[in-house]
């Protein structure tokens, strides 16, 4: 999948991405690191509003 985004994307910089424990569903952007960071909960999250749309 990240191969896929890398085909489609021209970023002028790296972009790290980052899956981390934070205690909640959510996601962030860290400007001075140039990273996203994914917090480990979003994809339970995001798992409980897929099974709600069928």
């Amino acid at each position: 999948m990240i191969d896929a985004l890398n085909d489609e994307l021209s970023l002028a910089a790296p972009l790290t991405v980052t899956v981390e424990s934070c205690g909640e569903p959510n996601g962030f952007y860290d400007l001075d690191a140039r990273a996203i960071i994914m917090c480990s909960a979003f994809e339970d999250h995001l798992f409980e509003m897929a099974k709600q749309l069928n």
